[in-house]
């Protein structure tokens, strides 16, 4: 039983651990490869412990070797959360559907600038708009130099007809 418990506070300690290291790198999208070598990182560093504990004090060694496998896993899961939480707070973002194109309006939150983008099939898109996005109490507003459009209630105004309703897309 004390074996169990060591290791459930070796966890929590890994979990503190690698969640402060996420939070602190702020990872996105373009280091998602990272994951390839950070996962068996983390399990190699746990082995070499492990490797280094058991010469010393046997059960801490195969409580390292035992905590290698929690630990990977809590670096995959938190990172790919990191990777989320990067996402959310930068972009916000709507689409909606005419015919047999998917259009695509992303918001930056850190500059309060929109891109409009277009899809007629997956895996490839064509951005076509960008301008200003401003936002005020019940709405958006996004201008550009020569059109206005409005968000409001998940419905767009001002594009090709009186309203669409629009999707909001998560990041």
């Amino acid at each position: 039983m004390k074996f169990w418990i060591r290791l459930l506070v070796l966890t929590i300690v890994d979990f503190v651990i690698i969640w402060l290291w996420v939070r602190h790198s702020d990872p996105d999208v373009s280091v998602s490869i990272g994951l390839l070598l950070l996962v068996p990182f983390v399990i190699i560093i746990n082995l070499v412990i492990a490797f280094i504990l058991y010469f010393m004090k046997r059960q801490y060694g195969l409580l390292f070797v035992a905590n290698a496998v929690p630990s990977a896993i809590l670096m995959y899961y938190l990172f790919t959360a990191g990777i989320d939480r990067y996402q959310r707070l930068r972009y916000e973002g709507w689409s909606f559907q005419i015919k047999d194109t998917t259009f695509r309006i992303t918001h930056s939150k850190l500059d309060s600038t929109f891109y409009m983008d277009y899809s007629t099939n997956s895996g490839s898109s064509t951005g076509f708009l960008d301008g200003k996005f401003i936002h005020n109490k019940n709405y958006f507003v996004l201008t550009t130099d020569t059109t206005k459009y409005t968000i409001k209630n998940n419905y767009l105004f001002g594009f090709r007809s009186d309203s669409i309703k629009l999707s909001k897309v998560d990041y």
